[in-house]
């Protein structure tokens, strides 16, 4: 990772599959940058992977692009797969929150075993 807030790596793209590597703050100060990249690998490919690591800060607005994601994925009947790593911090907020819930199973999304 730079040394910016956020990394962003297009792993792999072949036409219809696309995996992100998304890296460091994912906070609101860089959800316009993490929005248009979401947006370009929706719009380009039918099966969309994003693979969050080394994640030192997330907020309510990464999330919530998530959530909007995951449901227009949905309509669009594309494939959308997370592998997320966050820390027991990130994970205790999120369970405590009740915001697993709204991360529904067929959205295939792995948080360190909150499903």
């Amino acid at each position: 990772m730079k040394n910016q807030s956020i990394s962003i790596t297009v792993l792999a793209n072949s036409g219809e599959n696309v995996r992100l590597l998304l890296e460091g703050q994912l906070i609101m100060k860089n959800a316009d940058l993490i929005k248009k990249e979401l947006i370009a690998a929706l719009n380009s490919s039918e099966n969309i992977e994003l693979a969050f690591k080394n994640i030192i800060k997330i907020d309510l607005a990464i999330l919530q692009l998530l959530i909007a994601l995951q449901k227009s994925a949905s309509r669009l009947g594309k494939n959308l797969t997370l592998d997320i790593e966050l820390t027991d911090t990130i994970n205790s907020v999120i369970r405590n929150s009740g915001l697993e819930k709204l991360l529904t199973p067929d959205f295939k999304m792995q948080l360190n075993g909150i499903y």
